[in-house]
């Protein structure tokens, strides 16, 4: 329920690679800001996006039932963020964020506005029940310029071989991902 200008959206070579190169391409780093968080439960191109990059890889802990326990990130790992990673439903603990999660995660989120938040939403078909999925920028719309929307068809359309993935997200961030 987001409308995205075809101008805040960029085609990918496949997410996985994605997912590897971005934090080089986002164009934020600074001396005083240099951390990529992500789960400290997830497939590992999160870290080693980051490391290649040349940043600081922070792990976040995940709370039991599946969302980010941000108030366990120091606050100069926070102060040095430049981006934080959100997995959602998670791989590989299939774990899903309620809005609650959500909520939790964008209140945190609110007082470091210096982090962009990016999402890999590649499994947000693959849920069950009456689970309802939802981004950060959904839950709180303040940050919608912050977060950049990563998916593709591998997972939900069985389309793995394709390497067909795209971004969306403020005009900055794809700007930097596609010059």
């Amino acid at each position: 329920d987001v409308d995205v200008p075809i101008a805040q959206i960029g085609a990918c070579i496949g997410t996985k690679e994605f997912v590897g190169t971005l934090p080089q391409w986002l164009q934020l780093r600074t001396p005083s800001r240099d951390t990529v968080l992500y789960p400290e439960v997830a497939y590992p191109t999160y870290e080693m996006g980051a490391i290649l990059a040349g940043c600081r890889a922070v792990p976040v802990p995940v709370r039991p039932g599946g969302g980010l326990d941000l108030d366990a990130v120091s606050s100069d790992d926070a102060g040095r963020a430049l981006c934080l990673w959100v997995n959602s439903p998670s791989n590989p603990t299939g774990a899903a964020y309620t809005r609650a999660d959500l909520r939790a995660l964008c209140d945190v989120l609110l007082k470091h506005p210096q982090v962009h938040i990016l999402t890999d939403d590649m499994y947000e078909k693959l849920v069950y029940d009456d689970f309802q999925f939802a981004t950060p920028a959904e839950v709180e719309p303040k940050l919608y310029d912050r977060t950049l929307t990563m998916n593709g068809v591998s997972k939900a359309y069985s389309m793995t071989g394709w390497r067909i993935g795209y971004a969306a997200g403020p005009q900055k961030l794809i700007d930097s991902m596609i010059t």
